[in-house]
């Protein structure tokens, strides 16, 4: 039989077990501040409108499910990057914004191009 062994005991307790748990939920705390500024407060419940509709199946085509849920998402960064009224103090949150954003922009640039392209007489 294995014991587990006590990765959180400093030499200063000379092996007792006997370590600080308040030094360790201090850490862990300021780690949790350094992600809140990435991703924001967690969420408890969903937001006041939102409505959950997984129980009926959507009979639409991948093609337009993707092109739906890139409109979502672009949606939804444009409206964040309006939230944030500093982009100076949340730079990390809103350069990952807007760099989501960038790149959906382009892909429907890219995709608009191709239609446009293939649709040409040859």
């Amino acid at each position: 039989m294995t014991l587990p062994t006590n990765t959180h005991a400093s030499a200063n307790d000379g092996g007792s077990g006997n370590n600080n748990h308040t030094n360790i939920s201090s850490n862990n705390n300021s780690s949790s501040d350094e992600d809140s500024d990435m991703f924001g407060p967690p969420r408890c419940s969903p937001p006041i409108g939102y409505h959950h509709h997984r129980s009926r199946v959507p009979m639409i085509s991948p093609k337009l499910r993707q092109r739906e849920e890139r409109k979502r998402i672009l949606q939804l960064c444009a409206h964040k990057m309006e939230r944030i009224k500093d982009s100076e103090a949340n730079l990390r949150r809103s350069v990952c914004i807007n760099n989501t954003y960038c790149r959906l922009n382009d892909e429907l640039r890219r995709e608009k191009q191709m239609r446009y392209l293939q649709n040409l007489p040859r």
